[in-house]
């Protein structure tokens, strides 16, 4: 399917979104529509430093889960405890590790996409004619 034919064009995603739920509440048939992202951008947002104790408390956090499943799995009983403290102490040090080898960065951060634009596009100029026709009476444009 070559989406060719432009419908309409919108600064965000949910507008796009809310488009094609008013093009489909009209029963206009939506699997030949695509919502395009012109102009895609990634960013990384920077969220904080990362020192040795935010190293070792995660790695602390890591490793209070893995040995919490691995003394229930061995002995219900016996080790599901001190797996949770043997756990929580080995993934701290290794988390502290990671930081000193400088296999970390010095800060965390959270990675995230968006579009300049997002184009409504179709596969058939009959069809772009009528969702635009739909949108206008819908007011939706």
């Amino acid at each position: 399917m070559a989406l060719d034919q432009w419908v309409e064009s919108y600064p965000r995603h949910e507008d796009a979104e809310a488009a094609v739920d008013r093009l489909a509440s009209r029963r206009f048939p939506v699997e030949h529509l695509a919502i395009v992202g012109r102009n895609v951008a990634l960013v990384e947002r920077v969220t904080g430093r990362m020192g040795f104790a935010r190293y070792a408390m995660i790695g602390g956090v890591l490793g209070f889960f893995v040995g919490t499943l691995l003394g229930t799995l061995f002995a219900p009983s016996l080790f599901t405890v001190p797996g949770m403290i043997v756990g929580a102490l080995i993934g701290a040090v290794l988390g502290a590790g990671e930081r000193a080898l400088h296999y970390g960065h010095d800060f965390s951060a959270e990675l995230r996409h968006g579009a300049g634009r997002y184009a409504l596009m179709t596969d058939r100029s009959e069809l772009a004619k009528e969702a635009r026709r739909i949108l206008v009476e819908t007011g939706h444009r």
